[in-house]
């Protein structure tokens, strides 16, 4: 076939594991992903899997598809210089995800997101709604902390 290609793999005769993607897949590391028993991965798909990351069985996606186990802060500019951590995400079985989830938003876990969400805001719920957008308030003393500790190693 034309711009894709297809994996079937027997795991101990036990299960049968049929993984299709579609060109441009990227992971970090790929040695965090779980998955289940048939995935398709569209085109353009970005997996950050610093921690654990599962897929369950019977996944499909839109194009463009990303999952970023890496997470910051939730003010932009801490994000910005540092603050990284990661977070594991598990994605059940039978599931289509098909939205767009603009720049610099946080969305709470649990949330079902069912529409597109506008950049710099603060969304949870089921159905996912917005709270709040991120202002000046969400800022922590991180990006302070850090220049402390640039001073103190004379890299400023």
């Amino acid at each position: 076939m034309f711009g894709f290609f297809t994996i079937t793999l027997s795991i101990t005769r036990i299960k049968t594991v049929f993984l299709q993607i579609e060109p441009n897949f990227k992971c970090e590391f790929g040695k965090n992903i779980s998955i289940g028993d048939v995935i398709y991965i569209n085109f353009g798909c970005i997996i950050l899997d610093c921690v654990n990351i599962t897929i369950g069985c019977h996944i499909s996606n839109e194009p463009n598809f990303a999952l970023y186990a890496a997470k910051y802060s939730i003010y932009p500019e801490e994000r910005i210089v540092g603050g990284y951590y990661g977070k594991l995400i598990t994605i059940e079985d039978n599931v289509w995800i098909g939205v767009t989830i603009d720049e610099g938003i946080v969305i709470g876990v649990g949330s079902v997101v069912t529409k597109n969400i506008p950049s710099r805001v603060v969304t949870a719920g089921n159905p996912c709604k917005i709270i709040r957008k991120i202002t000046e308030k969400d800022k922590s003393r991180y990006l302070e902390s850090l220049k402390h500790e640039l001073k103190y190693y004379n890299l400023i």
